[in-house]
């Protein structure tokens, strides 16, 4: 069957004149091959610096898929270019086989890095992510001495973190159809070890993956941090996180200009998590609209503080 060059062509870009913006398909160099990504850029003005979104760990970046494409745009009808790439591993790079880890995601940060000056037409390179892609973002920004650098509910307690991802299992289990046979926390852990590897909702989580997950540790990895930092902390309630404050504290040590800002939401508790549920008949809400949002309006007037 012939292939339709021309519509596949026309389908690679997308123009937005409410929002101002246009997006367009991107072919980008990792460290250990290509991926895909896709940049959005003003039809306005371009300002300094762009933004290079960091996703998420294993199926959170799913979850988190509609955050980033919210903040990415934001940051782009503000005049910022932006930038939101699979990781080898995720997608459609050229590796789906071999599992993520902290270093590959680092990796290939970096080299989109590289090549993302050229795509986005301006000089300077900023960094954000959220939860795990949150722990990336100020990796790169400090790697590259980056101007700014933006974490939403950045991932601290890695190990914390760890039991997360094998609780959300266990939930999706007590949710489904025979709740009685759920496992726990602890089958998860023991599979692991025995194993090697457990089924994290259709994504394959390794022991050794989990073993470099837990080497990671933002308050004693982030030894210089020259620019301007944005934490913000996703919560129902307004009193600030204890591991947000430090890692604020550990940033404005290593030389940051530190706003912690805490977003609070009725919806909180599913940041990160499943957040479509059923409105009507063959119609799902998402119950996550209005934190991102609220994170991105708060991300776009940080960023407007800094040109006065």
């Amino acid at each position: 069957m012939p292939v339709d060059e021309a519509l596949l062509e026309s389908r690679a870009s997308y123009r937005d004149e409410r929002l101002g913006i246009t997006e367009q398909f991107v072919r980008l160099r990792t460290g250990a091959g290509q991926t895909w990504g896709v940049l959005a850029l003003p039809l306005a003005e371009r300002r300094s610096p762009g933004w290079i979104l960091c996703h998420s760990f294993g199926l959170e970046q799913v979850d988190l898929h509609m955050t980033d494409v919210a903040l990415a745009r934001a940051l782009a009808a503000s005049g910022h270019p932006s930038l939101r790439f699979h990781c080898q591993g995720y997608g459609d790079p050229d590796d789906v086989a071999a599992p993520p880890t902290p270093a590959s995601r680092l990796r290939d940060t970096l080299a989109v890095a590289e090549d993302a000056p050229g795509l986005t037409g301006v000089p300077g390179l900023a960094f954000t992510g959220s939860r795990f892609g949150a722990s990336v973002a100020p990796l790169a920004a400090a790697r590259l001495r980056s101007p700014q650098g933006e974490m939403t509910a950045p991932v601290v307690s890695v190990w914390k973190y760890v039991h997360e991802l094998l609780r959300s299992r266990v939930y999706s289990e007590l949710m489904g159809e025979r709740p009685e046979s759920a496992v726990t926390v602890q089958d998860l852990k023991a599979e692991l070890a025995t194993n090697g590897f457990v089924n994290v909702k259709g994504w394959p989580l390794h022991r050794d993956q989990v073993e470099e997950l837990e080497g990671v540790d933002l308050l004693k990895q982030l030894d210089s941090f020259p620019g301007r930092a944005l934490v913000l902390q996703v919560s129902r309630g307004e009193t600030p996180q204890k591991g947000l404050v430090r890692l604020a504290d550990k940033l404005r040590a290593s030389g940051a200009g530190v706003t912690l800002s805490v977003v609070n939401h009725p919806a909180a508790p599913n940041f990160g998590f499943e957040h479509f549920h059923p409105v009507a008949r063959d119609l799902l809400g998402d119950t996550t609209a209005g934190v991102n949002q609220a994170l991105c309006e708060r991300a776009v007037a940080w960023i407007r503080e800094a040109r006065g």
